[in-house]
């Protein structure tokens, strides 16, 4: 979800503990932030973005959300 264009909150659900890898990613591929790299534990999760204390310019991103049963993009444009 978006607050003002420039900052994302990204909620996921995770069942069982394990690892979970959250990355902000440009259109060709290069990671511009990490919001999670670790072990979670089960439940809800949630994680912000803030593009704008980022210095992230306008444009067109990519969310990935990664754990080991696989993986998941979407993606995302930052407006002010």
């Amino acid at each position: 979800s978006s607050t003002g264009g420039r900052t994302f909150t990204i909620r996921y659900e995770k069942r069982t503990a394990g690892l979970v890898s959250i990355g902000i990613f440009t259109p060709s591929g290069r990671r511009i932030k990490e919001l999670v790299s670790g072990r979670v534990q089960p439940g809800s999760h949630a994680e912000t973005f803030d593009a704008a204390a980022m210095g992230v310019s306008n444009g067109t991103y990519v969310v990935q959300l990664r754990t080991e049963k696989g993986s998941i993009a979407k993606k995302i444009a930052f407006v002010r």
